[in-house]
Formats: structure tokens, sequence, C-alpha cells
């Protein structure tokens, strides 16, 4: 009965494969762009959500810690070098804590130098997003093209053969398909992630944003 069942997802997988293989020059090119895509993208996603995840959970601890001593300067710092993935631990030790303040900086100085640093950081984890956006909108269109193209090539086969019953088009319409198929397999990961990671970002930032407010607020003095 597994048999029975199995046969028809055997007999589709080998037929995917065989259109891809039987397919032209054009379309075997597009489909290498596609693949060699899908993988980056999924490298740039699997990457992205450890990197995040980290950052989530060490933010959650450094925030624990640093309300039990947030006026004691050297465990601040030592405290930025142990989370060194936490987005908290980076904005206050790069626009409070960075050694290059030699002097004390008023209030409008050290908002401006936490605004930096948030803005350093943000630009840090959007890196490689646009290669996810650019991608999601590109591959069906290229899928698509060569689809076109393959059923282009296909009416073309029918009018060199002087035949146009059903049977004379469909095979080089269904190897043109697979083009298509790949594009929208590539594309709908990547939008996924992209719209994942650009709401992690906004969530970051407002956790950044929140932070540095505090620090400024509540007068710390070192």
């Amino acid at each position: 009965m597994n048999f029975l069942l199995a046969a028809p997802m055997v007999a589709r997988e080998s037929s995917v494969v065989s259109s891809a293989l039987r397919s032209g020059a054009m379309a075997k090119g597009i489909l290498l762009i596609l693949f060699l895509y899908s993988i980056a993208s999924w490298a740039i996603m699997v990457t992205k959500f450890i990197s995040f995840r980290m950052a989530g959970k060490e933010s959650e601890d450094f925030l624990k810690l640093f309300k039990k001593n947030r006026h004691d300067s050297s465990y601040l710092l030592s405290l930025c070098r142990r989370f060194k993935y936490s987005h908290l631990a980076e904005i206050l030790k790069a626009g409070y804590l960075d050694p290059g303040h030699r002097r004390k900086l008023s209030t409008d100085e050290t908002r401006e130098s936490l605004d930096r640093a948030i803005s350093n950081k943000i630009l840090h984890l959007e890196d490689m997003l646009v290669f996810l956006a650019i991608g999601g909108s590109a591959c069906p269109l290229l899928g698509l093209l060569g689809t076109v193209w393959g059923v282009m090539g296909a009416f073309l086969g029918m009018e060199t053969y002087h035949s146009a019953s059903i049977s004379a088009v469909a095979p080089g319409i269904s190897d043109a398909l697979i083009t298509t198929i790949a594009g929208l397999a590539a594309a709908i990961p990547a939008v996924v992630g992209y719209n994942y990671f650009v709401n992690s970002v906004r969530v970051m930032t407002t956790e950044m944003e929140n932070f540095a407010h505090s620090l400024v607020s509540g007068g710390r003095k070192f």
C-alpha cells in the first residue's frame, strides 16, 4: 500500500528532474542561477537567525545584570565584553564606555554618541537583507523569463514540424514551466525570511532606542 502511494510521488520527482535535464541552454542557465541563489539565501537566513537569537538571549541576560549595578563603569565594561553578541551591550560600550570618551560628555553629546552607535548597529543588522529582498522580487521574474522562452521555443517547434496537436507542444511547455517552479521555490523562502528579519531589526531598534533613552534620562555618572 505504501508503495502504491509513493509511486506517483517518485514519478513526479523523476518527471521534474527529466524536464530540467531536457530543457535548453537558456533554461539550464536560469536554473543554475536560481539554485546558487537559493543556497546563498538559505545560508544568509540561517546565519542571521542564529545571530539574532543569540543577540536576543544575551541582551535579556545583560539587561538583568545591568540593572543590578549600573553605576560601576569598570563592571559594565566587563559586562559588555562578556555579552559580545548583545546589541544592548554593544550600544552601551560604543556610545557610553568608548575609550575615546576622555572627558565627561554633556547630555546632548551623549545622546548623539548613542544615536550614532545605534545607526551603526542597525546597518550591521540589516547587512545582506537587501540580497533577500532583491532575490525575492527577481527570482519569479527570472523563472517566468525561462518559461516564456521555453514556450516560445515549443511553438516555434510546432511551426517547424507543421503539427498543431497538443502532443507536439505539451512536452516543450511542460519542460518550460520548470523554471517558474524553481523561481518560486527560491523566492518564497527569501521573501518570508526577509520580512521576518526586517521585523526582528525593528524590534531590536526599538529596544536600543529605549535603552539609550533610559541611559540619557537616568543621568548616570561615572
